[in-house]
């Protein structure tokens, strides 16, 4: 007979049993209802209402019970072991959250260097003696400012983007990657 409420034989690390208790109480869950034994006829006797002569005897010698430990339920054909075992409280950050802060960063970076580019052509455009040269300096400048204005613009919403798709995404990580 299995005993249920028996406990673990030597001691072992609070994860090992902290899992024997879950497997435990899975067991109890799904174990069918013990079986009440069946109250004896009338006529027969009962366990202490035996013959005196029948007392006397030593009573059989005790068989200890076998303590059993059920193993972890064996999961489906085509389950991924290692997405079960991978089940962590963290939370972890979407895909889209790392593209969108990815695309933030490039455009920023690509952004800053259209800036400094424009930067550089005012300043030339200042060192000019002639008007003309000057015209076309700051004609190129201020279209690198515009590049550089909307790439910091893209950077920015970007960024927003990547935080809020990461406050909205309520998959939890234990369902990731299963069918």
């Amino acid at each position: 007979m299995l005993t249920p409420d028996a406990g673990l034989p030597v001691k072992v690390s609070p994860k090992v049993e902290s899992d024997f208790e879950s497997v435990r109480q899975e067991v109890q869950r799904h174990r069918p209802a013990v079986a009440r034994p069946e109250p004896a006829p009338e006529g027969s006797p009962r366990r202490g209402d035996a013959p005196v002569s029948q007392v006397t005897k030593a009573p059989p010698p005790l068989v200890p019970t076998p303590v059993v430990v059920a193993a972890a339920p064996v999961p489906s054909p085509g389950v991924d072991l290692k997405v079960e075992a991978k089940q962590s409280p963290e939370r972890r950050v979407p895909t889209l959250s790392w593209v969108l802060l990815g695309t933030g960063v490039v455009a920023g970076g690509v952004g800053t260097l259209f800036g400094i580019q424009s930067r550089d052509h005012v300043g030339s455009a200042r060192e000019a003696e002639l008007t003309k040269a000057a015209t076309g300096h700051l004609d190129e400048a201020r279209g690198q400012a515009v590049v550089a204005n909307v790439l910091f613009s893209t950077a920015v919403a970007a960024a927003a983007g990547a935080v809020t798709a990461y406050l909205l995404d309520e998959e939890p990580p234990a369902a990731e990657g299963r069918p």
